[in-house]
Formats: C-alpha cells, structure tokens, sequence
C-alpha cells in the first residue's frame, strides 16, 4: 500500500444533493489513514457549496462545465461541447497540483480515467462496469456494484467503501457516516432569520422523481395535525421551482412557512440544524437533515431503504410499504404507475406514529 499524500476525489456528478452528501465519508476516512494528507475534490456549485466547511477537505476544485452538462434542458451537442470542454480544462487544472492519488467516484463518464492518467496521478483508484473501456488505466479497480448496475438492495455507500478498501484503508463501520458542518454563525443567523420559538419541523414534499413524492393530499392533511399536536411551526424547504406547489400545501396556514427557493444551500442546512425534526421522500434534503444532525422520517416507495437510506449523525426512521422485490419499476420496466401506488400505501397514521417515537 503506497503512502498517499496528495489525494483528488474525482467527482463529476452534476446537481445531486443526495450523493455529494453520502460521499463525505471517503473524506473523512481518508484524513483519518493520513492526517498530514493533502485532500482535494471537484465539484460543481452546488456540491461546492455543500462542501464548504469540511474539515477533511483541503481545496474544493469547482467544475463549471457541470452545471450546463446537469441542465435538463441543455441539448445533447452543447453537453457533449461541455463534456470536451471540462475534460481538457480539468487535465491541465490537475496537473498542477501534483496529486498522487485520484479515487474516482462515480462511473457516470466512461472517460473518466483518462483524466487522472493524463493529469499524471500515478495511484488511479475506480470501477469497473459495462462500458468501461478505459478501466485498464486504473491502478486498482472493483466492479461497479450500484444501482444502475443492477444492486438495488445495495446502500450507495458501500460503492465508495469499496475504494477505499482496495486501498488498503483502514475504517471501521462507525466511520461510515455522512456528515456536513454548520457553523455556529449559521446557526445563530438561521435562527435569527426566522424568529420562530418552540418547536419546529421541517418538511419536504418533492424529490426529483415524481415516482418518489408522496401524494400532495397527504401532506396537506398531515401538516396541520403536527402544527397542532407537537405545537410546532412547520417549515416548507425545496427549491423556487417548488414555491407554488407547496403553496397548494399550506392553504394559508399561519403555523406553516413556505420557504422554497428562498435560502441558500448553506442557510437551508443551518434550518435543518436547528429543527427538532424532518420529514421528507427519499431526496438529497433527508440526506442533508441527517447529515447535520437532525432527526428525520424518510418516505420511500418507489426505492428501498436499504439503498438509500440517511446515514448521517441524526437518528432516521424509513416508512417503506412497497414491496422489496417489486422497486424501482419506473426504472426498470418504465411503469411509474406502481411506484405512485407504494408511495400512496403509507398513511398517514404510520407518519405520525413515527413523529411520536422521534419527538416523544
């Protein structure tokens, strides 16, 4: 096993909450072999933001080209112009730091060990998969054993775990948990900002995958049960673009704020921070809430816990009704009609019941 050094976390995946947070736990674990380790990662804005703060992480390389390749509504030639584009760009970037080692994430870009092999990190740590032509590249290697690969009883995780131990790296199953730092300055301004006493419960009603959200009905009758029973002000996070939706929602409750779209990331994780709980589907915020802390319920249906449930430091409940033999199927066979329907098979009484283990 060779000393590492000066270490790159090759990510490229574009706009993913979730992922960029179930990540932190290579960071951590790598300082923890190596201290003295100089620790750097690519990302884009959005992961950039997220990362601020991590004190196993040295220097956050920002991928600009990832924000128009993760736009859904940018053409596939200006993507591929993009994927060219940050491909060389990020070659003469990286070889300027003169890292010795590169773990790379993700298999989302069948080029992806080309950019260490050219950047001349000698140590190149990835997967293999179908498609995966230039895995002859890699130093070390392992089969790609996610999702999309076909494990769906697999937690995301356990994909990072396996390079790090091809590595040689020691860690232990407590070292496996997500984690992201919220400064006592954000959480003084949070609260300032929002001036609520008492309770608080936030909650999200989306994800990015309609096959994933629990009926918009449900939330509307479930918020101002817990308004009323745990007497605790609701909070409505997601983005702009969800702003309306949950305005359907709160139906001008005076005990329910819609905050979509109005904080930053940071200033969002400083509100989780501070609640006494989350509530949401199976998305990057209930990965967030756990992350920082928080107590959190997570809705699945159309996925299965054991993939992708929270595993930061707060204390997490999964409400799953579906069947496990029968998920993903928008994925795999492009019905999302039975996801919809294992996502409607929570009720409501099993979210509250969960609220009362959580907040009793």
């Amino acid at each position: 096993m060779h000393i590492m050094k000066r270490v790159l976390i090759l990510n490229l995946v574009p706009n993913t909450l979730g992922d960029s947070i179930i990540m932190t736990p290579m960071f951590s674990i790598i300082k923890k072999n190596y201290p003295s380790a100089f620790i750097a990662a690519t990302a884009d804005k959005l992961t950039k933001e997220l990362w601020v703060g991590n004190g196993a992480i040295n220097k956050i390389i920002e991928v600009e080209e990832l924000s128009t390749i993760g736009d859904q509504n940018a053409g596939m030639l200006k993507k591929a112009s993009y994927y060219l584009k940050m491909f060389f760009g990020l070659i003469f970037k990286l070889r300027r730091y003169k890292f010795d080692t590169c773990f790379i994430t993700f298999p989302n870009f069948f080029m992806m060990p080309l950019i260490p092999f050219f950047a001349g990190i000698k140590n190149r740590i990835g997967f293999t998969y179908k498609g995966s032509y230039f895995s002859f590249l890699l130093s070390k290697k392992t089969e790609s054993k996610i999702l999309f690969d076909g494990y769906f009883e697999r937690h995301i995780v356990d994909s990072f775990i396996d390079l790090l131990a091809i590595s040689g790296l020691k860690f232990s199953k407590k070292d496996i948990v997500s984690n992201i730092d919220i400064s006592k300055e954000e959480i003084m301004q949070a609260k300032k900002k929002l001036g609520f006493k008492g309770r608080l419960i936030s909650i999200h009603t989306l994800s990015k995958q309609e096959s994933k959200n629990w009926p918009k009905e449900k939330f509307t009758l479930l918020l101002p049960k817990l308004a009323e029973k745990y007497k605790a002000s609701i909070i409505l996070l997601g983005s702009k673009k969800e702003f309306e939706y949950n305005e359907a929602i709160r139906k001008n409750n005076p005990k329910i704020v819609n905050l979509c779209g109005k904080y930053s990331l940071r200033d969002v994780g400083a509100i989780l921070k501070i609640s006494d709980l989350f509530i949401g589907n199976d998305s990057g915020l209930g990965h967030y809430a756990s992350s920082v802390g928080t107590k959190t319920i997570t809705l699945f249906g159309a996925s299965y816990p054991a993939q992708a449930i929270p595993i930061g430091k707060g204390k997490t409940i999964a409400l799953f009704r579906g069947n496990k033999e029968k998920i993903y199927n928008f994925y795999k066979k492009g019905d999302i009609n039975l996801d919809i329907k294992a996502m409607n098979a929570i009720t409501i009484e099993e979210v509250l019941s969960a609220v009362d283990k959580l907040l009793s």
